[in-house]
């Protein structure tokens, strides 16, 4: 039972010589994911690229300055004599509440793409603590098989004194070895293995340069019983996932407003100053405007081509929500299984696993047991130990991910943006 507890109650660092030198517990490393984690740097750039969009769809159409010069009179030296000048100001002013509709979708868009980084943190924090709970699974794996070479180790060098005394067959000591040398290509294994569970968790953290000083501090998390949750439309209903899909939806409903608003004809109004070089008067102000005449085509095809993207969004916050339920779901089945699993090996076949091979250990030392006995006994013993590392790992990780799946807040808006800048946009709207 001593050797039970050190493996599953305070086995991280023991097992190793080289002292580590970034010990990480999971709550350290989410924060060097937050920091450094190239993927989500990326995606909160498209996000501020995304609601900076903003700024643009708030503009006014900017009015445009012309010059012209007409009638110019010429002298026999070939340098103008007189000339007519016009100034002109055109402004387009823009109907069918156009800018208030672009607006509105790209305030829609930029809440979707927040949406989108929250969901994105959430995924990479599942994916985080999956790593995570790897490295750790990795850690105690090394400390069980190489608890056993060391064990083949001693029973070897046991084996050979009684083989020299005629007290073991040459047979017997040469199946020892056997399981021994098998025992030491485990711990080479589990060395492999660990050292890619630390290339994984170091790429997450970007901190590649020190992969082999990377472990995992933590213990596997307590086990708690499963209370009842939230109904599953209360736990979709907050999911950042279906929010963007059902912002999106309706930036393609306004989408779709603004195509048929494309109808609506806009107005260019123009003022003009004209220098007259040859009559009287000499100076002449005018206005005008003009609007564009649909006599052959009226926008069809923008107004088809919104309508499809509107289905297509709708569509998709639909399939949206059926995912986070089936997600819900899954990951609910999920942590029941691995607690049910965890509870099983903890109360009942650990313990059976150290009571059979410490009397088979018994036995063989007084005789009453075999060799191959013996050996399948620690085979049986060891795989026990690994099978319940493994619950273990499976539990932490259904787990992390029902809690980071039912309640992971939403990021505000302003965290996302500050560093660009974005104004509110201007409530007027030139008609």
């Amino acid at each position: 039972m001593k050797y039970f507890l050190l493996v599953f109650g305070f086995f991280p660092l023991a097992v190793f010589a080289v002292e580590p030198s970034m010990q990480l517990s999971l709550m350290q490393a989410e924060q060097l994911w937050q920091n450094k984690n190239r993927e989500l740097q990326i995606i909160q750039r498209q996000t501020q690229a995304t609601a900076s969009d903003k700024i643009t769809a708030a503009q006014a159409p900017n009015p445009t300055l012309s010059f012209n010069t007409t009638a110019i009179e010429t002298g026999e030296s070939a340098f103008i004599k007189q000339a007519d000048s016009v100034v002109r100001v055109d402004q387009l002013f823009e109907r069918g509440n156009k800018r208030a509709l672009r607006m509105r979708a790209a305030n829609l868009r930029a809440d979707a793409a927040a949406s989108d980084y929250t969901d994105a943190k959430r995924q990479g924090l599942i994916d985080l603590n999956t790593r995570y709970y790897d490295l750790v699974l990795a850690q105690q794996q090394l400390f069980i098989v190489d608890e056993n070479a060391q064990l083949f180790a001693r029973s070897v060098d046991a084996a050979r004194l009684r083989l020299k005394a005629g007290d073991i067959a040459a047979a017997e000591f040469a199946r020892l070895q056997i399981d021994a040398l098998r025992a030491q290509n485990d711990v080479e294994s589990a060395k492999n293995n660990l050292r890619k569970a630390q290339v994984a968790l170091a790429y997450k953290i970007a901190a590649e340069n020190a992969v082999t000083e990377i472990y995992a501090s933590d213990r596997w998390p307590e086990l708690n019983s499963l209370a009842a949750h939230e109904p599953t439309a209360a736990l979709i209903a907050k999911r950042a996932d279906v929010a963007a899909a059902d912002k999106r939806a309706q930036a393609a409903e306004i989408a779709f407003a603004s195509a048929q608003a494309l109808r609506e004809r806009d107005i260019t109004v123009g003022v003009q100053v004209e220098h007259n070089g040859q009559n009287r008067p000499l100076n002449s102000v005018g206005v005008g405007f003009s609007v564009p005449l649909m006599t052959g085509y009226a926008y069809s095809g923008e107004i088809e081509h919104a309508r499809i993207d509107l289905d297509i969004a709708q569509r998709n916050a639909e399939q949206t929500r059926a995912q986070a339920s089936v997600e819900i779901s899954n990951a609910y089945a999920d942590l029941s299984a691995a607690l049910a699993q965890v509870q099983r090996f903890d109360q009942s076949l650990l313990q059976a696993a150290q009571r059979a091979i410490d009397t088979t250990e018994f036995g063989y030392k007084h005789g009453a047991i075999s060799l191959m006995d013996l050996l399948d006994a620690r085979r049986t013993y060891k795989a026990t130990q690994i099978d319940a590392a493994m619950a273990h790992a499976i539990y932490a990780k259904a787990l992390s991910t029902w809690n980071l799946i039912t309640d992971f807040s939403s990021v505000n808006e302003a965290e996302i943006i500050a560093k660009v800048g974005v104004m509110p946009a201007p409530a007027g709207e030139n008609k």
